[in-house]
């Protein structure tokens, strides 16, 4: 039988290059969407290198599989290296900061996960970050071997499709139609390159299906995001070990429904003269759905060797108090302290990365056994100091943006003023419109900065908790909370005062951690337990003269700031 001639045969092999090329580009540039400021010279570099053993395999020359073999282990090479940031000349010749950072990358990477904000700040989780590109130049070896040695387009395509959808129940896309119509299109333009040349019906039926289930395997990464936070594909929630993994909280607002063990899992047991709860991090951006980490530009690093002075907010003449904190079946990144830890003892020898917002990031992480002590003061200035606090003077721009989705642009909203906030157009929050309008409402006439506070904080309480609230379908999850259901749980509570605030120019942000059951607080002993049930999110709203004060809108909940309607010593006179 006749060979094909040279231009058909050159064809034959550029057509599924080429239709490989678009797939793995497709990937990295979607798996871009995972950082805050991606690393794109490195993740092109992974996507690049990914693609050259299959090449060789096909190239024709003489051993080719050997010299394909050669190849990978240089790839693997060059994204190991690439992975933490260092010349693959350093890993070859066995620096040792070198080798310690990829050693790290399975134990922390996995830990990460279960904690790091997303999109994710390499500077929080370094681990995690070189783990999400060892795991991109994987996938772009796996595509492009199909295509172009194995030429099974369609196994190509899933494995695409599979890390888009994934991707997408992580940080969803700002424009999911356009997204998922630009997505559709290179898939079956992929699909067409790598497949027979000549038209058939069945090679129609063939990109049909192919088409479905690009659709379909979206939809169901989707609704993994919206339905099961918990479920397999939920990698922030996985545990590993023998029995029930230690528990970790996820700083993701998902809205949707809660989903425990069913026995609870004990977090920590701390000692106190009172039940505060226990903060992690502070989430100070709004990104069209939720509020999320905006790590600070500039964080201290230090390290040390079992206690740690730290610069807490002494505005306001807090009190002080002591916990002495035991952490249970439970894995935190971050220090586990209520009200503002001003010194740490006990924790041993570890990196310590202090941040602007008041979080303290740990390395290595606390793990179950570890008991320190924290120092810490605990705000109270009371309804009738707040009522009296000064007008607002310079606040940081980024406690007053909101992104209101949809491809609008941000909102830079006014400071609130002397005489009340600033009148704005409900169209600039485009889907969140009837949201300011409630704000506007349930505000009224009020002057200062702690009524306006008070009277949304009163009337969100006054909704319905559910822990089997669903997510929304076609409109963002606190507009359907405050507007239609009213039935939520703490993130939904937090999430739609900070941003009621945030839109009549308060500086307010979330707090994660965890809130203080005072049933089980025990007196006598001076000590409380707290479960994987008491995860909590609840609102800091800043005030001129004293700082970031807590406030807790969910019913049932409570801080420890008397001018909270939650609190137990909360008065109106």
């Amino acid at each position: 039988m006749p060979s094909a001639p040279k231009p058909a045969r050159l064809l034959d092999a550029l057509l599924p290059t080429a239709a490989a090329g678009c797939l793995v580009g497709l990937l990295a540039a979607t798996w871009s969407g995972l950082w805050q400021q991606p690393p794109a010279g490195r993740i092109a570099l992974v996507a690049a290198v990914g693609v050259l053993p299959a090449l060789v395999q096909v190239s024709g020359v003489r051993r080719a599989r050997l010299w394909a073999s050669l190849v990978a282990v240089a790839v693997a090479i060059v994204a190991l290296g690439a992975s933490v940031g260092s010349n693959p000349i350093r890993l070859v010749r066995g620096d040792g900061p070198t080798w310690s950072a990829l050693g790290d990358i399975i134990p922390s990477g996995f830990g990460n996960a279960a904690t790091a904000p997303l999109p994710l700040s390499p500077d929080r989780a370094p681990a995690l970050a070189a783990l999400l590109v060892l795991v991109l130049a994987g996938a772009a070896c796996l595509i492009a071997w199909q295509i172009v040695v194995s030429r099974r387009p369609l196994a190509g395509i899933i494995a695409t499709t599979t890390g888009l959808a994934y991707r997408w129940t992580l940080v969803p896309p700002l424009r999911p139609v356009l997204t998922g119509v630009l997505t559709l299109i290179i898939a079956l333009a992929a699909f067409r390159l790598a497949g027979p040349r000549r038209t058939t019906r069945a090679n129609s039926g063939r990109t049909v299906l192919v088409g479905g289930m690009v659709v379909a395997l979206a939809f169901a990464g989707s609704i993994g995001a919206d339905r099961a936070p918990a479920s397999w594909w939920g990698w922030r929630n996985w545990t590993f070990g023998a029995g029930q993994g230690p528990t970790s909280l996820s700083l993701k607002q998902n809205y949707g429904p809660l989903n425990f063990p069913a026995d609870p899992i004990l977090v920590a047991r701390v000692v106190s003269d009172e039940a505060i709860p226990l903060r992690m991090v502070a989430l100070a951006g709004f990104d069209g759905t939720s509020f999320v980490p905006v790590p600070s530009t500039e964080p201290s690093h230090t390290t040390t060797a079992g206690s740690l002075g730290l610069t807490p907010d002494t505005q306001g003449r807090p009190r002080e108090a002591t916990q002495e904190i035991t952490i249970g079946n439970a894995r935190s990144p971050f220090l586990l302290a209520g009200g503002r830890p001003s010194r740490v003892t006990g924790i041993g020898r570890r990196d310590v990365t202090e941040f602007a917002d008041g979080s303290v990031q740990l390395n290595p992480a606390l793990t179950g056994g570890t008991t320190y002590s924290v120092d810490t003061l605990v705000p109270d200035p009371g309804p009738a100091a707040l009522l009296a606090a000064a007008p607002y003077g310079s606040v940081d721009p980024s406690l007053l943006t909101i992104l209101p989705g949809a491809g609008a642009p941000e909102v830079h909203v006014p400071v609130w003023s002397p005489s009340g906030p600033t009148q704005l157009d409900p169209q600039v929050f485009n889907q969140y419109r009837l949201v300011y309008e409630l704000s506007r409402k349930l505000i009224g006439g009020a002057k200062q900065p702690y009524v306006a506070v008070n009277r949304i904080e009163e009337y969100l309480r006054s909704l319905n908790y559910d822990e089997a609230a669903q997510r929304s379908i076609g409109s963002p999850d606190l507009v359907n909370f405050l507007l239609t259901t009213k039935r939520g749980y703490c993130q939904h509570f937090a999430g739609a005062m900070a941003l009621m605030l945030r839109m009549n120019g308060i500086p307010a942000r979330v707090a994660v951690g965890f809130t203080s059951d005072a049933g089980r607080f025990d007196p006598a002993k001076g000590s409380y337990e707290v479960i994987d049930r008491d995860a909590h999110s609840w609102v800091e709203v800043q005030f001129p003269g004293y700082g970031w004060i807590p406030f807790d809108p969910t019913p049932g909940r409570s801080v420890p700031n008397s001018a909270s309607v939650s609190s137990p010593n909360y008065s109106r006179d």
